[in-house]
């Protein structure tokens, strides 16, 4: 194993032991709930990185990539959905539940098209390990990101405001 592979594992395991602690919390709990799907994603984007790091040559890479980005694909709504969850005092607005749909059904098409040419590139080597080009629609996924992150962030600042003093 690649020593460079570690902090991913690490990572991994830590992201997934948070999760599974504030999930047994409360389990009932909707924030809870979304928080541990949201670590899980990011706990399958690091295994997907150790994988990268220490493969044993390109087609493995790619395999082992296109199986565990799902976890990538999925952190821009489950963080959104974390966030919605957050700061909404009962149930999420109208609105923002159909914005998260959008965010679920384009990483749901990402999800689909990571198989394919159009998501990713080619396989390329580095002294650390594999890492992939972007494919032509990769962009759309870099943007639904983007705009998930500054949602969250407006979201989270809006919930401050309209918070009370607890």
């Amino acid at each position: 194993m690649n020593i460079h592979a570690l902090p991913p594992i690490i990572a991994a395991l830590a992201y997934l032991f948070v999760g599974f602690f504030v999930y047994s919390k409360k389990k009932p709990h909707p924030v809870n709930r979304v928080f541990a799907i949201m670590l899980l994603c990011v706990s399958l984007w690091n295994v997907e990185w150790a994988g990268l790091i220490s493969a044993p040559n390109a087609d493995f890479a790619k395999h082992w990539g296109n199986i565990f980005r799902i976890g990538l694909l999925f952190i821009p709504p489950t963080f959104l959905h974390f966030t919605l969850r957050f700061t909404s005092a009962r149930e999420i607005p109208r609105l923002s539940r159909k914005i998260l749909l959008i965010f679920y059904v384009l990483s749901c098409f990402f999800g689909l098209i990571n198989w394919t040419h159009y998501f990713h590139g080619d396989v390329i080597a580095s002294p650390w390990g594999y890492h992939f080009q972007g494919g032509p629609l990769y962009f759309l996924f870099l943007l639904q990101f983007i705009i998930a992150m500054l949602l969250s962030f407006f979201y989270m600042v809006r919930g401050y405001t309209f918070a009370d003093s607890y």
